[in-house]
C-alpha cells in the first residue's frame, strides 16, 4: 500500500521498478498469510508448503524492478562496477556454499522436494546479493530514499540468511526475533516509496568510471578477497570437513577478478595522471587565452572566470565565483538562454551583445556559447567564450562612416547621396510630391587653391561644407561630389520657388567673408536647381542640376539657375568645344592679336598687348571669352599661355629686327594663375627668351589684382625669380580688388592697369574720375607707370591726360590687330613722327 501511495504522491519519472517492488510485495505478504494459515490455524508444518512456492516466487518480480532501477541509473557500461559486484557477490556466494549449500546437499535423509526448496531460498537470495551489490557501487543521486531502499534489502538478506540456518538445523520457530528482519525490510520498501526523494532514484547518475573508490567499497572488496582464507581457517579452528575444491575455484575465481580490477585501477591511475596533465595544460591555455572563458552552471553561478574575463570585464575572480554572472541582468542577457537547449553536435551559438565593466562604461563583446552536459544527455551547465570586439565595431563602424562620408569635409560622399537620392525618388513614387537637387561649385577656387595653396584650399571646403550643413535643415542631405563641388538633396520640395528661396538661402550663408593666411576671402558660388516629381531617375537629376550650375557660372558666377531641357545644348556643346579645344595647339588653330599700347603724352606707340584668338575649324574665330575659361577648368590653359609667350616674343623680336624705329618695342603677356603656381615658370620664361633672342626688360607679364590679393610664399618667390630675370611685371584690372594694397610696397611691380570700369566714367562721373586720379597717385607714390584700359571716347582720352594717366589703350586709339595691320599701323605712326628711343612700358 506504501508503495502505491508513494508512486501516486511523487510521480517517479520511471514507474515500472516501483511497480515490480509492489508486486513482489504483494506476493510475499499472499505467502506470508498463506504460511501463518497453515502453521496456526491448520497447524499444518509440512515443508515444502504452499507458501514457500509464493516466497520463491517473489524473488524475480523484485530482481526484475533492481535491475530496471539500476540500467537507468546507471546507463552505458560500468566494467568496474561489475567486477565489484561479482567479488561481493562471490564472496558471499562463497560462504553460502559452505554453511548452507553444501549441507543441504551432502545431508542424505532429505528428501529430493526438500533439499530442491532448501536450496532455492538461498540461490536467489545470492541473486538479490549480486543485483543490491552491483546497486550500491553504482552511480546516481543517493538521496534517503537510497538508503532507506539498501535498508529494506539488508534487512530482507539478513531475515533469509538466518532463516535458512536455523531451517537447516531444525531450530526455527515463529515469533522470535527473526522476524523482525522481514518487519525491517517491509519499513525500509515502504518508507523509501513514501519519501519524496524516491523520484531521484530513476534519475541517471555519473557515467562510468566517474564514481569514487571510496573507503567502504575497498573494504567491502578486501573482505569479500578475504572470505576463502577466513573460511579455511573457521572450519579448521571447528574441525569441521572443509570445501577444499569449492574453496579453490572460488579463491580462483575471485583472485582473477581481483587482478582485472587491479588492471582497471591501473588503467584509471593512468588516465587520471594524463587528464591531470592535459588539464594542466588546459588551465594554462584557459590562463593565457586572450579571450574571456566563463563556465555557468544550471543555476548561471560562475564556476570558472579566466584571467582575460578579468581584464575585459573589470571583475577579479573571488568577486565572480559561486555567484552569477555580474552581466545577467543587462537586457541581452536572455539571447544565451537558447545555447542551454540545444543538443549536442549542434553548432555553437555566436551573437554579439553590448555589456558593461565593472566601472559600468560599456563594452562589445562576441559570445560564443555552448551547453555543457553529462554523458547521459542532463544540462549540467554551459561554457561561453567572450571576446572584446569594442575596438572592432569601432573600426567597423569608422570604416562604414569613411565608406559613405568625405573625408575632407566628412559630409555625405557620392555614394551616399545617390543611394538617399534613390530612395527619396522610390517615396516619391508611393506618396507623391516633389524634391529638389541643389548643385553648387564654389567660384574662382582653383585660383585660391592654386595661389594659396591646397592646404588652404581645404580649409575653405571645410568652411563652406560647415556653413552649408548649418544652412540645411536635419532631414535634407549634403554631399560633397568632389573638388569644389557640393550638392544638396531637399525632400518634400513644394516646388521650384522653395528651392530658389532655399539656394537663395545658402549663397546668403556662404557670402561672408573667409580670413585665411591672413587673407580675406570672398566666399561665391554658382548653384544649377534642378526639381523633379515621382518619374525621375537619380543620375538625370544629378545631371541636370550640373548643367544648371555650368550655365550659372557662364552667367558670370554668383548665382543660380533653375534646370531648363534646352540647357542641354548647351551642355553638348560645351562638351564639344572642349573636345576641340584639346587639339587646338597642335593643329595650329590659336592665333595672336595685338593691341597698341599708347603713350598718352606723345601719342606714339609704347608697347603692345598680346590678344589670343581661336579660330574654330565650323565656329570662326573665337574671342577669348569663348574658350579661355573652359581652357583654365580643363587645364589646358598652360599649354595655351606657353604657346602665346612663345609666338609673341618671337613676333616682336622679328619686327625689332625688321622695323625700322621700333628697335626696342615692347610686348605685354597675360599670365593665369594656373601658369603663375608652376613652378618652373620663371625657368620657362628664361628660356623663351633665349629662344627668341628678345631682351626681358621688353617683356611684360600681367597679372590679375586678384592673384595678388591670394598671395602665397611660393607666389613671392615666382615674381621675384621673374622680376631677377629683368621681366617687367603689371598689376591687370586694378582697382576691382577687395583686400590690402601692401602688396605694392612687398613685391616687384613696374605698373598698374586702370580698370576699364573707372575709365567708362572718368569723363561724366566725379566719383569715378576721384578714384581714378588716386590710383595714379597711389602709382606714382610707388614708382609705377599707369596704363589705362578700354578708353573708347575722345573724352575719356582728354580726362585721363589731365588727371596725368602715362599710358592707355581701347578702341578710339587702336583695336586688336593682325600681324599685317599691325605692321601697316606701326609704319604710318614712324612715318608721321619718329619712335622714341625706348620706353618704358609694354
Amino acid at each position: 500500500m506504501a508503495i502505491v501511495v508513494g508512486v501516486r504522491r511523487h510521480r517517479p519519472a520511471m514507474r515500472l521498478p516501483w511497480v515490480l517492488f509492489g508486486a513482489a510485495q504483494l506476493v510475499y505478504f499472499s505467502a506470508d498469510v498463506t504460511f501463518y494459515t497453515f502453521h496456526e490455524i491448520l497447524h499444518d508444518a509440512r515443508f515444502p508448503a504452499p507458501a514457500d512456492g509464493l516466497y520463491l516466487g517473489h524473488y524475480p518480480l523484485f530482481v526484475a524492478g533492481l535491475l530496471l532501477l539500476l540500467r537507468r541509473r546507471s546507463p552505458g557500461r560500468d566494467r568496474d562496477g561489475m567486477l565489484d559486484a561479482l567479488i561481493i557477490t562471490t564472496g558471499i556466494g562463497l560462504l553460502a556454499w559452505v554453511f548452507l549449500l553444501a549441507p543441504y546437499l551432502h545431508t542424505a535423509e532429505l528428501t529430493l522436494s526438500v533439499r530442491a526448496v532448501s536450496l532455492a531460498y538461498p540461490v536467489m537470495d545470492l541473486l538479490v546479493v549480486a543485483v543490491a551489490a552491483r546497486l550500491a557501487v553504482s552511480g546516481g543521486a543517493r538521496p534517503p530514499a537510497y538508503w532507506l531502499l539498501l535498508a529494506g534489502l539488508a534487512g530482507l538478506l539478513a531475515a533469509d540468511g538466518w532463516y535458512a540456518l536455523e531451517k537447516l538445523h531444525g531450530t526455527y520457530q515463529t515469533g522470535k526475533l527473526l522476524d523482525a528482519g522481514w518487519l525491517v525490510s517491509y519499513i525500509g520498501w515502504g518508507a523509501a516509496a513514501l519519501h519524496p526523494s524516491m523520484r531521484q532514484l530513476s534519475e541517471p547518475g555519473e557515467p562510468a568510471g566517474a564514481t569514487r573508490l571510496s573507503r567502504l567499497r575497498l573494504a567491502a572488496l578486501a573482505g569479500a578477497a578475504l572470505v576463502a582464507p577466513a573460511v579455511l581457517l573457521l572450519q579448521a579452528v571447528r574441525g569441521a570437513p572443509t570445501e577444499v575444491p569449492m574453496i579453490a575455484a572460488a579463491s580462483a575465481v575471485l583472485f582473477g577478478l581481483t587482478l582485472l580490477r587491479m588492471r582497471s585501477l591501473a588503467g584509471q591511475v593512468a588516465a587520471h595522471a594524463e587528464r591531470a596533465r592535459l588539464l594542466h595544460r588546459f588551465s594554462a591555455v584557459i590562463d593565457a587565452s586572450p579571450v574571456a572563458i566563463v563556465e555557468l552552471d544550471r543555476n548561471e553561478r560562475v564556476q570558472l572566470w579566466n584571467p582575460a574575463a578579468e581584464r575585459i570585464y573589470g571583475w577579479r575572480r573571488e568577486e565572480v565565483l559561486g555567484r552569477p554572472h555580474p552581466a545577467s541582468l543587462e537586457p541581452g542577457w536572455p539571447a544565451i538562454q537558447p545555447a542551454a537547449t540545444r543538443r549536442a553536435g549542434q553548432a555553437t551559438s555566436r551573437l554579439e551583445l553590448r555589456q558593461h565593466r565593472s566601472d559600468g562604461s560599456p563594452i562589445d563583446v562576441e559570445l560564443s556559447t555552448a551547453p555543457l552536459r553529462a554523458p547521459g544527455g542532463e544540462l549540467i551547465g554551459v561554457i561561453g567564450v567572450a571576446a572584446d570586439i569594442t575596438e572592432r565595431k569601432r573600426l567597423a563602424e569608422q570604416l562604414r562612416h569613411q565608406a559613405f562620408h568625405d573625408p575632407l569635409t566628412d559630409l555625405a560622399n557620392r555614394a551616399l547621396f545617390h543611394d538617399r537620392l534613390e530612395h527619396a525618388l522610390a517615396r516619391l513614387d508611393r506618396t507623391g510630391g516633389q524634391l529638389a537637387v541643389l548643385l553648387l561649385d564654389v567660384d574662382a577656387f582653383k585660383t585660391v587653391n592654386d595661389a594659396l595653396g591646397h592646404a588652404v584650399g581645404d580649409q575653405l571646403l571645410r568652411i563652406v561644407a560647415d556653413r552649408l550643413r548649418t544652412a540645411m535643415r536635419p532631414s535634407d542631405t549634403v554631399a560633397r561630389l568632389g573638388g569644389d563641388e557640393f550638392v544638396v538633396l531637399i525632400e518634400d520640395a513644394a516646388g521650384p520657388a522653395e528651392a530658389v528661396t532655399v539656394t537663395q538661402r545658402l549663397l546668403g550663408a556662404l557670402a561672408a567673408p573667409v580670413t585665411l593666411a591672413n587673407r580675406d576671402i570672398q566666399v561665391r558660388a554658382s548653384v544649377g536647381i534642378a526639381v523633379a516629381g515621382p518619374d525621375a531617375q537619380p543620375g538625370d537629376l544629378v545631371r541636370d542640376a550640373d548643367v544648371a550650375m555650368y550655365q550659372a557660372k557662364a552667367d558670370g558666377g554668383s548665382g543660380y539657375r533653375i534646370f531648363d531641357p534646352s540647357m542641354r545644348a548647351a551642355v553638348v556643346d560645351r562638351a564639344e568645344l572642349e573636345a576641340d579645344l584639346r587639339h587646338a595647339v597642335d593643329r595650329g588653330e590659336l592665333r595672336l592679336r595685338y593691341q597698341p599700347i599708347v603713350d598718352l603724352r606723345t601719342g606714339q606707340v609704347a608697347g603692345l598687348e598680346a590678344l589670343v584668338r581661336w579660330q574654330h575649324p565650323t565656329r570662326g574665330l573665337l574671342a577669348p571669352g569663348s574658350f579661355v575659361p573652359l581652357a583654365e577648368e580643363t587645364g589646358h590653359l598652360v599649354g595655351i599661355g606657353a604657346w602665346v609667350l612663345q609666338h609673341a616674343c618671337r613676333q616682336v623680336r622679328e619686327w625689332q629686327t625688321s622695323l625700322l624705329g621700333y628697335e626696342h618695342l615692347s610686348i605685354s603677356v597675360n599670365l593665369s594663375a594656373v601658369q603663375l603656381s608652376q613652378p618652373h615658370l620663371a625657368a620657362e620664361v628664361a628660356q623663351v627668351l633665349a629662344e627668341t633672342g628678345l631682351q626681358p626688360r621688353h617683356l611684360t607679364l600681367e597679372l590679375t589684382e586678384s592673384l595678388l590679393i591670394a598671395e602665397t610664399d611660393t607666389t613671392a618667390i615666382t615674381l621675384a625669380e621673374l622680376a631677377g630675370l629683368g621681366v617687367r611685371l603689371s598689376i591687370d584690372d586694378f582697382g576691382t580688388g577687395y583686400s590690402s594694397l601692401s602688396y605694392l610696397r612687398r613685391l616687384p611691380v613696374h605698373a598698374l592697369k586702370i580698370d576699364k570700369a573707372f575709365v567708362d566714367e572718368v569723363a561724366s562721373s566725379g566719383d569715378a574720375a576721384a578714384l581714378t586720379r588716386a590710383i595714379i597717385n597711389l602709382a606714382a607714390t610707388f614708382g609705377l607707370d599707369t596704363i589705362a584700359e578700354g578708353i573708347e571716347h575722345a573724352d575719356q582720352l582728354e580726362r585721363l591726360r589731365d588727371l596725368g594717366c602715362q599710358f592707355g589703350q581701347g578702341f578710339h586709339l587702336a583695336r586688336p590687330l593682325d600681324e599685317d595691320q599691325l605692321v601697316a599701323l606701326l609704319q604710318a605712326r614712324q612715318s608721321a613722327a619718329p619712335q622714341p628711343a625706348e620706353s618704358n612700358i609694354a
